[in-house]
């Protein structure tokens, strides 16, 4: 009866029940002069496969009802200051955009975002400062770096009043270091070292010294903001990346997140 609900032959059918029973090394139905009765393990067997038709048909009515929609899972490293001042507005974009692709989101610095790129552990990376890249790699902004403090920013006040440092990456602080060098003064010597951009700003806000901050966290800024220049003219800028794991960047739903990312940008 079995075999005729299915279309198939008996030995058909009975072959397929033989290979099931010989791949999980159990017996899975007793023949008996009353009927067919399952073992437990076959018992067990036919609620595996009950759950695996639920979710296949739970699959196939999500396809019907995502229609065109774009579908698929990215996941996402971001460097801590564009997470704070930058993606919360972005991602509010994209998701109600696209409902149907799920983010995975972490935050950290940006040697370690980019450590994670290179270990195959996210599909697009987001970096401030520079980093060795050969796939695609999106720049997104480039901004300056300013002396910052409460009071005026002269030579001497530079000199003498406390210096407050935050980690970054070395291409900037090579940067830092080329720009007191070309004014024949040393580099500062740090009263305090802070890994938080915001955590600095706010010590130097209160009057306890200078820094050297990126725009990006000076919006409101209470006190002397100036941005710097390399004696040949040229601005101490910082850059920003969105730098996309080999083979992601074709994919429509990662499209649509660097399209997200270009129009907060305002790129072509």
């Amino acid at each position: 009866h079995t075999a005729k609900e299915m279309f198939i032959t008996q030995s058909a059918l009975t072959k397929m029940i033989q290979g099931w029973e010989e791949e999980f090394h159990c017996q899975l139905l007793i023949r008996s002069k009353k009927g067919v009765v399952f073992t437990s393990k076959g018992e067990q067997f036919v609620k595996l496969c009950r759950n695996l038709l639920r979710m296949e048909n739970q699959f196939q009515e999500n396809l019907e009802s995502y229609g065109d929609a774009i579908t698929g899972s990215l996941t996402v490293g971001i460097s801590l200051n564009y997470m704070s001042h930058c993606f919360p507005t972005i991602l509010q974009s994209f998701t109600k955009r696209n409902p149907y692709v799920h983010l995975s989101v972490t935050d950290a610095h940006s040697e370690k975002i980019y450590a994670d790129l290179l270990n195959r552990k996210l599909d697009v990376a987001i970096v401030r400062g520079e980093y060795k890249w050969s796939d695609t790699k999106l720049h997104l902004s480039s901004e300056p770096l300013c002396l910052v403090s409460t009071f005026p920013l002269t030579e001497k006040t530079i000199l003498s009043a406390p210096y407050i440092g935050h980690r970054t990456d070395t291409d900037t602080e090579f940067n830092i270091d080329r720009w007191f060098f070309e004014r024949k003064k040393p580099a500062p010597e740090a009263a305090m070292w802070l890994s938080s951009i915001s955590t600095c700003r706010d010590i130097v806000e209160k009057g306890n010294g200078w820094s050297i901050l990126p725009k990006i966290c000076l919006d409101g800024f209470r006190g002397n903001i100036r941005p710097m220049t390399f004696l040949d003219g040229t601005p101490f800028l910082r850059n920003t990346y969105a730098l996309i794991s080999h083979g992601q960047s074709e994919l429509p739903h990662v499209r649509v997140f660097l399209e997200a990312l270009k129009e907060y940008h305002q790129l072509r």
